[in-house]
């Protein structure tokens, strides 16, 4: 009995032949019987061979990884995949392995970014008070040279020490001192009380003949003579302040945790009177 030749019959297809998907139109036709499914048919294609793509491009890139990993292991422990060979492809594989190198330089970086900018922030605010306080030693010598500024005097004391407080509220009223001194000239702010030089060192020693040009019976450094004088008068405004600072930074690296921070003016009283001379004394020991 002749057998007749097997033909493929729909939803068939011969060996080594394409699939009937692979020779579907590369356009839709509107009309044609079986677009959809035929559009169907392509986008499953294209998804399974970007699948497959994807899976061959993974495991190429682990065989690659696994093949530098296992580069410096002899062959012979390889091949024998003892436990000896998996522990030297483990180890190679931690210690060329990144994860985590970031936390390590940041534990490192981070000690100097955090003292860097504490050091910034305490400095500013140190500048900040400075440049309040030099402000209101300005406005207290202005107000002291007023003929009221005698009667006003611990008032405005007072307004310095609350300008300064209102920066650094933690400053009590005994670490804010305020010096107040005049003269008749400005040539004579910051000048000493002449004496004899007997020894010729420079120097005022006990019992050398001075004279005292301040009325305080004893040789001064400088000839100004205590409070805000009178008119006319030449006053030298000096408030000093000592304060911890904000951050312990200092401490830390050795420095003093303690800081100073000074503002001077120097002014004319108002003409609210005729200036009164002084009266130089010869003192000797």
């Amino acid at each position: 009995m002749d057998r007749q030749p097997h033909r493929a019959g729909v939803g068939q297809h011969r060996r080594g032949s394409r699939p009937p998907h692979a020779a579907l139109p590369r356009r839709l036709r509107c009309g044609e019987g079986g677009g959809l499914h035929d559009l169907g048919d392509r986008l499953r294609v294209r998804a399974h061979e970007r699948d497959a793509g994807l899976r061959d491009r993974t495991t190429c890139l682990l065989l690659e990884r696994l093949r530098r990993t296992a580069r410096d292991v002899p062959l012979h422990r390889l091949a024998s995949g003892g436990l000896e060979a998996r522990r030297m492809i483990r180890s190679r594989s931690l210690r060329r392995d990144t994860t985590g190198v970031t936390i390590v330089e940041f534990a490192i970086v981070a000690p100097v970014l955090l003292a860097l900018i504490f050091g910034i922030l305490d400095l500013g605010h140190g500048l900040y008070m400075r440049s309040v306080l030099q402000g209101a030693v300005q406005d207290a010598g202005r107000d002291a040279g007023l003929e009221s500024g005698q009667a006003a005097q611990a008032d405005i004391d007072a307004s310095v020490k609350a300008s300064v407080q209102a920066v650094m509220p933690f400053i009590p009223d005994e670490d804010i001192a305020i010096e107040r001194s005049n003269y008749q000239a400005f040539s004579d702010v910051g000048t000493p009380e002449d004496f004899d030089d007997t020894n010729g060192n420079d120097t005022y020693d006990a019992g050398e003949c001075f004279t005292d040009q301040n009325g305080n019976a004893q040789w001064d450094s400088d000839v100004g003579a205590a409070g805000l004088g009178g008119a006319d008068d030449i006053v030298h405004y000096q408030v000093t302040v000592t304060y911890d600072r904000i951050f312990p930074l200092w401490s830390m690296i050795g420095l003093p945790q303690q800081d100073t921070a000074q503002a001077t003016t120097v002014m004319r009283n108002q003409p609210f009177g005729v200036q009164e001379g002084r009266t130089s004394v010869r003192v000797c020991p």
